[in-house]
């Protein structure tokens, strides 16, 4: 989409275990062509050549956004926040609630005319033995804009920008098919009870602009409409998520401002959502998995000690 991705990056620990079976594996490598043993020299290689590097480049790639991000600002006389993250962090839709994420942190929020703009970056965890450590710091870029009403929280989890990221994250039982050819764009998850609800907003209209959108995962979440992506160049990207989320919200605004929830007093459905939609129902894979992986755990602790105890 856009040049100079600000990639996934690496712990330290993570680097040095890659770097490491990436040299051991070019050492045997040359020592099945050449005969000649390259491992150990390949090994060392990875300690003085590969870490360094591979530190700097990321390094060097978050100080080089941070420039474009004040240069864009400054072009385009925006203002950008120092302070207020709580603030922003507190606006953030699904994507906040990723499974294996710890650390969340907001960095160069932009204020538009009408959006907000705002770098999301989170560390995953791993777990190793009894111990746990981070696996790798991600990065998202994030955009939103207020809506005249909250709405039933909806996902459009694209199947370009970060491969279906949200597959695991929802409850399957609450995707559904649009018309046309939208799914080969989007997998779109409403809140059970709600898809009649969803589709008197969701118009061809609002779909065809999120098709113009699909480089993107889109959500309405409460009373703001989201944006989410991998971090690229900003002088490019961010004025293209902001044309493409403007777009999306024009093409909604006359269909939410007739939209009742009719599980609610009429004044108060007029405005707000029951607490069926408020929030897309979490999937049981991970909680599954976790479970497992704790009893499996405890299964292997007992066989160990009745065998070496």
């Amino acid at each position: 989409m856009f040049r100079r991705r600000l990639n996934r990056h690496p712990t330290f620990l993570v680097r040095l275990i890659v770097g490491f079976m990436v040299m051991i594996a070019l050492g045997v490598a040359l020592q099945l062509i050449t005969g000649i043993d390259y491992t150990a020299l390949f090994a060392f290689m990875a300690y003085i050549v590969y870490l360094p590097v591979s530190t700097l480049y990321g390094f060097l790639s978050i100080r080089w956004h941070e420039k474009r991000i004040r240069r864009f600002v400054k072009d385009h006389n925006l203002r950008l926040e120092k302070t207020g993250k709580r603030a922003f962090m507190s606006e953030l839709g699904s994507v906040s609630h990723l499974q294996d994420a710890d650390g969340q942190t907001i960095r160069h929020i932009i204020i538009g005319p009408d959006w907000k703009y705002g770098d999301l970056s989170y560390r995953t965890h791993h777990f190793s033995g009894d111990n746990d450590h981070t696996g790798v710091t991600v990065y998202y870029s994030i955009m939103s804009t207020q809506l005249s009403r909250a709405l039933p929280n909806i996902v459009f989890d694209s199947r370009k920008s970060k491969g279906r990221q949200f597959r695991l994250q929802f409850s399957r039982r609450q995707i559904h098919s649009l018309e046309g050819d939208f799914d080969k764009f989007f997998v779109t998850y409403f809140p059970s009870g709600y898809t009649i609800d969803s589709m008197s907003f969701i118009t061809p209209e609002v779909m065809w602009a999120m098709r113009a959108a699909a480089d993107y995962d889109i959500e309405i979440y409460g009373d703001r409409l989201f944006l989410y992506s991998a971090v690229y160049d900003p002088t490019r990207q961010i004025p293209d998520m902001a044309a493409k989320l403007l777009a999306i919200k024009k093409e909604l605004a006359d269909n939410i401002d007739t939209y009742r929830d009719e599980r609610l007093p009429y004044a108060e459905g007029r405005q707000k959502v029951s607490s069926e939609g408020v929030q897309l129902t979490v999937s049981l894979f991970w909680p599954v998995v976790t479970f497992l992986l704790i009893l499996s755990w405890y299964i292997v602790s007992m066989w160990a000690k009745a065998h070496f105890e």
